[in-house]
């Protein structure tokens, strides 16, 4: 069994169309397990000053979890950890920010309906009790559930998935996968200074600077 980690500290990455597939045994372009978040049932927004119906949500998909590892009333109520979120409202939260490269159909992306999201630049913006960066560093996890990759043969399986990742300082995140309830093998680390984003795969030994990558 896999069980895999999303790991984001400080601003944004947003994760959807999840799917692990392997190329052998199992047969040509198996899919082992995937998920787009479309069957999560969403709530209206809280304290967002742009008001939304049946927009988020901080329950996951069944078997996932999110964790919350932030101060419970620190910052604004629907980014304290990871949401499930539409993602269109989720643009006009923030004024676009470039956000809708990624969630417009017009501009060929790929972040359309539902998404996981975080989103700590919004988080800070809510100062009610207390100012969230000057007291906390925003911190956060969403696990799959276990996946059975029974069948699959070695270095086999492959993981997908559509994200946008802004770049900014400080920032990191990592993917991270734990085998049999193993410990937790890093997969692949996006890591921000100013414009630039160096994200690594530790599994393939590359590093590679993006600049201002929004795809």
């Amino acid at each position: 069994m896999i069980y895999r980690t999303i790991k984001s500290i400080t601003k944004v990455i947003l994760v959807i169309a999840l799917c692990f597939t392997t190329p052998t045994i199992l047969g040509a372009e198996t899919v082992i397990f995937e998920e787009d978040f479309e069957d999560v049932n969403l709530q209206d927004s809280i304290a967002e000053v742009v008001k939304g119906t049946n927009v988020w949500s901080n329950t996951p998909p069944d078997g996932w979890e999110i964790t919350n590892e932030n101060p419970e009333d620190l910052g604004m109520p629907e980014w304290r950890t990871w949401a499930i979120v539409d993602l269109s409202w989720w643009a006009e939260t923030a004024g676009d920010q470039e956000r809708t490269q990624f969630t417009s159909s017009e501009k060929g992306g790929k972040g359309i309906g539902k998404g996981s999201v975080t989103d700590p630049d919004e988080w800070d913006d809510w100062e009610v009790n207390g100012d969230p960066d000057g007291l906390a560093s925003w911190n956060g996890h969403i696990n799959t559930p276990s996946i059975n990759i029974v069948g699959a043969a070695e270095n086999s399986l492959i993981l997908t998935f559509d994200s946008s990742w802004c770049p900014d300082v400080p920032q990191r995140g990592e993917i991270t996968v734990s085998f049999d309830g193993g410990k937790e093998e890093q997969i692949l680390l996006f890591e921000s200074s100013g414009a630039q984003t160096l994200v690594t795969i530790p599994t393939l030994n590359k590093n590679k600077e993006v600049v201002n990558d929004l795809e």
